[in-house]
């Protein structure tokens, strides 16, 4: 019987070591969840003065609109208490929280062409919005 346990013994294999967890790096500022252009910023600013407003700028999104599927907005609003808000080079922010998800990384642009001009939005996410 013993003799049984020693050959058992040496024909199993040794136990490994444990695996380690993995390493998870985060980075140690993140970047807000919207940025703004210079160009954006300047007009934001230049509005804001020439109206005399003295509200923040909300970034709405509606999914389901016109072609591709998403559409953004952005107005001067009060702040409402399902608003989060964000400080951006300078310019307060506020996103519905329903919104906030649809708009993280996105740039706000402004544009000036013979044909108009306006803000546009480059959303790095817009084409999982619209699947």
């Amino acid at each position: 019987m013993a003799a049984c346990e020693r050959e058992a013994a040496r024909t199993q294999p040794a136990p490994r070591p444990p695996t380690p967890p993995p390493v998870v790096r985060t980075p140690d500022a993140a970047p807000p969840p919207i940025r703004l252009t210079a160009r954006a910023n300047a007009m934001i600013q230049k509005v804001r003065r020439d109206e005399s407003v003295d509200l923040p700028l909300r970034v709405e999104v509606r999914l389901g609109g016109p072609p591709p599927g998403v559409e953004y907005l952005l107005y001067f609003d009060t702040q409402r208490p399902t608003d989060q808000r964000l400080e951006v080079d300078g310019v307060s922010l506020i996103v519905d929280r329903a919104s906030l998800p649809h708009v993280a990384g996105t740039e706000v642009d402004y544009f000036e062409t013979e044909q108009g001009a306006g803000f546009k939005l480059n959303n790095p996410n817009e084409d999982r919005l619209i699947r």
